[in-house]
C-alpha cells in the first residue's frame, strides 16, 4: 500500500493558502506569461562520516544523483497560483515532465520550494512511497530564480537530523519503540513505534534527532535489543548530518509462555567453552556453567545465549555439550543464528569450518521452533543428531550450503514426528554419510525437498528417508554414482507410489541397495536402463514391494556378484517378471531374486548354458504359483547354483530344459517333483 506523507502534502497546501492572500492585493502591470527555464541542482547531500558497517551486506550509501531521481518543485505564483511537479534526474541533466512549465507574470516574485526524499517519488504533487524502511526522511532546498528569469537554482544544505541505521536480516520484520526522538519533519520529541522491515541489504534506518538518554527497542522475532544514547558517549545526543549504526545482533535466544527451566549437560570429558555466556530477561551476560539450572519463560523472561567458541559446542561426534529442559509439557521456541555461539561479534563472517553441534537439542521434547544455521562452510559432524527426537519440531531451518561435508546431517531430524515440512537442499556436491538417516521416522512428512545434487558420495543418501508417510520422491539427477549412494534411501515409505527416475546406466557397488525395501504402495517400478552393472547394485532394491505388480526391464547383459539378489523378495503382488536376457553370469547374481513373489505364475526364461556359484539359489523359493519355469544351462556344477532354487513352488507345472541336460535331478535344488519335464525347442 503506497504511503502519503501528508506533512509535505499540508506544506503545499500552506504555500498555496499564502498565495491566496497575496494575490487579492497583488495587480500587475504587465500581464506577460514566462515560459520555460533551466533547473541547476547542486551536488546529492550525502551523510557525514557514515559509521562502519560490520554486519550484513554493507551497503555503500548513495552519493550523487542517479538516473531518475525526483525533487518536487512547489511554485507559487500570486496571479496563478501553487504549482507542482516532479523534476526529474534525466540523462545527465534536471528536468520537468514533457508539457509541464511553471507561469508567472513579468515582475512578480514567485515563492519557489524543492523538496527531496531518497526512498519516494512524486504523485500528484506529493511524495509517495510503496514501501517504507523506517522514518521518512525530506530534505528542503533553497531555490533562487535568476534576474532573467530562464533558470532556477537549487540548492541542498547538509540534513538538520542524524541517521540511525540497523542492521538486521534482509527481508525481516522489526518492530521498533524509541523514546526522546524527534523524527526528520516533526518538532517534539516523544515515544514513538514503528513497525518497519530490512531492505535487501538487511538495513532499516529510523531518520531525526535522538536526545542525550534516547532509547531503542528492537525486537525482530528473534531478539530482543535494546540500546541507549548515553551521557558518556554521546553527550548531546546525536549530531546532525552523522550516521549511527545499531546492531541487532540474532542471539540465539529461548522463550516459553510459562517458567521452563535450562541446563547444558556434556558427553564423555567435554570442555564446554568459557567464552559461552547466558542473559536472562535482557539482563547482564554471565557465564554458562554447566550442570546450572536456569528458570526462563513467563515472568522470567527469555533466556539468550552467546560465545566466541570457534569449536561450537562439541569438539567430535563423540564429545559434545547438550541442552535439557526440564517440564517436557512447557513449549519452547529457539530463534537466533547458530553463529553468534561461534562469534557474536563476527557472527557474519565468522569461519564455520571447525564449529560443530553435534546433539545440542537432542531428546528436547518441548522444542518447536529451531534456530537459524545459515553457514555455507560446514564441518564433519557439525550438525550430527542436532535434532534427534524432538517430536514437537514442525519446521526445520533452512540449510544452505551446496559444498557439503562428512555426515554433516547425520541423523539430524531422526524421530522428528512433528516435522511437516522438510527445508530445501541446494547442495550439489556431496559428502560421506551426508544426508544419513537425515529424515528417517519423520512420520509427519509427506513430501521430500528437491536433490539436485549430481556429484555423489558414498552412502550420501543412506537410510534418508524412512518415512511411513512420504507420498511424493524427488527427481534424482545424477548419472554417476557411488558406492551405496541410494542404499535404503526410501526403505519403509509404505505411501510411496512413484519412484523417481533413475537414469544411471554405469553402477556402483550397491548403488541401489535396498532402495525402496517395504514401499509397499509403489505401484510401478522406475526404468532402470543401466548396461554396466555392479556388486550388489539392485539387491533388495524392491523388497516387500507388494503393490508392485510388474517389474521393470533388466537390459544388462553382463553381470556382477549378487547384482540382481533378493531384488523382488516377498514382493507378493509381482505377477509378470522381467526378462533376463544375460548369457554369462555371475557369483549369487539372481540369489533369492523372486524368493517369496507368491503372486508369480511365470519365470523368465534363463539362456545361460553355463552357470556360476550360487547363481539360481533360493531363486524361487516360496513362488506358490509358479508352474512355468524354462531353464536351458548345460553345466550346472559351479557351487550351490541350484541350492533351494524351486522350494514351495507349485505342486504341478512344466519345466522346459536344454535338450542336453541330462544330470538335473528331481527336488528342491533340480527339477520341482510332480511337474512335466519338456526339452527346449521340441
Amino acid at each position: 500500500m503506497k504511503k502519503i506523507f501528508q506533512y509535505i502534502a499540508m506544506a503545499v497546501a500552506l504555500v498555496a493558502m499564502a498565495s491566496c492572500s497575496q494575490e487579492e492585493t497583488f495587480e500587475p502591470d504587465a500581464p506577460k506569461v514566462v515560459k520555460g527555464m533551466e533547473f541547476v541542482v547542486s551536488d546529492f547531500p550525502a551523510y557525514d562520516d557514515p559509521q562502519t558497517r560490520t554486519i550484513g551486506t554493507p551497503e555503500d550509501g548513495k552519493t550523487e544523483w542517479e538516473e531518475g531521481d525526483e525533487i518536487l518543485m512547489i511554485f507559487d505564483s500570486p496571479k496563478y497560483g501553487v504549482q507542482s511537479a516532479a523534476l526529474r534526474y534525466t540523462e545527465s541533466q534536471w528536468m520537468l515532465p514533457e508539457g509541464v512549465t511553471f507561469k508567472y507574470l513579468e515582475g512578480e516574485t514567485p515563492e519557489i520550494s524543492a523538496l527531496y526524499s531518497p526512498i519516494c517519488e512524486v504523485s500528484g504533487g506529493m511524495f509517495v512511497t510503496a514501501d517504507e524502511f523506517g522514518t521518512t526522511e525530506c530534505l528542503w532546498g533553497s531555490c533562487y530564480l535568476s534576474a532573467d528569469g530562464t533558470s532556477i537554482n537549487i540548492s541542498f544544505g547538509g540534513r538538520t537530523y542524524s541517521r540511525l541505521r540497523i542492521a538486521a536480516k534482509a527481508g525481516s520484520e522489526l518492530h521498533v519503540e524509541v523514546t526522546k526522538f524527534i523524527p526528520a519533519g516533526m518538532s517534539q520529541p516523544k515515544t514513538y513505534y514503528y513497525h518497519i522491515s530490512a531492505n535487501e541489504y538487511g538495513n532499516a534506518y529510523l531518520y531525526g534527532t535522538f536526545a542525550e538518554g534516547a532509547t531503542v527497542s528492537v525486537d525482530g522475532g528473534y531478539t530482543p535489543v535494546d540500546y541507549t544514547f548515553s551521557k558518556e558517549v554521546h553527550p548531546n545526543g546525536t549530531i546532525a548530518g552523522k550516521s549511527y549504526a545499531l546492531d541487532a545482533r540474532p542471539y540465539l535466544t529461548f522463550t516459553a509462555d510459562q517458567p521452563q527451566t535450562f541446563k547444558v549437560s556434556t558427553k564423555n570429558s567435554y570442555t564446554l567453552d568459557e567464552s559461552i555466556q547466558y542473559s536472562l530477561n535482557g539482563g547482564v551476560w554471565t557465564k554458562l556453567d554447566v550442570g546450572t539450572e536456569i528458570t526462563f519463560g513467563g515472568d522470567n523472561g527469555a533466556l539468550r545465549l552467546r560465545g566466541k567458541s570457534s569449536g561450537g559446542t562439541a569438539s567430535a561426534d563423540n564429545k559434545y555439550a547438550f541442552i535439557s529442559f526440564g517440564d517436557s509439557k512447557v513449549k519452547v521456541t529457539c530463534s537466533g543464528d547458530i553463529r553468534t555461539l561461534v562469534d557474536y561479534d563476527n557472527y557474519v563472517t565468522v569461519s564455520t569450518a571447525n564449529a560443530r553441534f553435534c546433539y545440542l537439542f537432542r531428546d528436547c521434547a518441548s522444542l518447536t521452533t529451531a534456530p537459524e544455521l545459515p553457514a555455507t562452510t560446514l564441518a564433519d559432524y557439525c550438525y550430527k543428531s542436532m535434532f534427534s527426537n524432538c517430536a514437537g519440531l514442525t519446521t526445520a531451518p533452512e540449510l544452505p550450503a551446496t559444498t557439503l561435508a562428512d555426515r554433516c546431517y547425520d541423523y539430524m531430524f531422526y524421530k522428528c514426528a512433528g516435522l511437516t515440512t522438510a527445508p530445501e537442499l541446494p547442495a550439489t556436491t556431496l559428502a560421506d554419510y551426508c544426508y544419513n538417516y537425515m529424515f528417517s521416522y519423520c512420520t509427519g512428512l509427506t513430501t521430500a525437498p528437491e536433490l539436485p545434487a549430481t556429484t555423489l558420495a558414498p552412502y550420501c543418501y543412506y537410510c534418508m528417508f524412512w518415512c511411513a508417510g512420504l507420498t511424493t520422491a524427488p527427481e534424482l539427477p545424477a548419472t554417476t554414482l557411488a558406492p551405496y549412494c541410494y542404499s535404503s534411501m526410501f526403505q519403509t515409505c509404505a505411501s510411496l507410489t512413484t519412484a523417481p527416475k533413475l537414469p544411471a546406466t554405469t553402477l556402483a557397488p550397491y548403488c541401489y541397495y535396498e532402495m525402496f525395501w517395504n514401499c509397499d504402495g509403489l505401484t510401478s517400478a522406475p526404468e532402470l536402463p543401466a548396461t554396466t552393472l555392479a556388486e550388489r547394485c539392485y539387491q533388495e532394491i524392491f523388497r516387500d514391494c507388494d503393490g508392485l505388480t510388474t517389474a521393470p526391464e533388466l537390459p544388462a547383459t553382463t553381470l556382477a556378484p549378487y547384482c540382481y539378489a533378493a531384488m523382488f523378495y516377498e514382493s507378493d503382488g509381482l505377477t509378470t517378471a522381467p526378462e533376463l536376457p544375460a548369457t554369462v553370469l555371475a557369483d549369487y547374481c539372481y540369489n533369492q531374486m523372486f524368493r517369496g513373489c507368491t503372486g508369480l505364475t511365470v519365470a523368465p526364461e534363463l539362456p545361460a548354458t553355463t552357470l556360476a556359484a550360487g547363481c539360481y539359489r533360493h531363486m524361487f523359493w516360496d513362488c506358490k504359483k509358479l508352474d512355468h519355469i524354462t531353464m536351458l544351462a548345460t553345466d550346472i556344477s559351479a557351487n550351490n547354483c541350484l541350492t533351494q532354487w524351486v522350494n514351495g513352488v507349485a505342486s504341478t507345472g512344466t519345466f522346459t530344459k536344454a535338450a542336453a541336460m541330462t544330470s538335473l535331478t528331481t527336488g528342491v535344488s533340480g527339477i520341482p517333483e510332480g511337474w512335466t519335464v519338456k526339452n527346449y525347442g521340441e
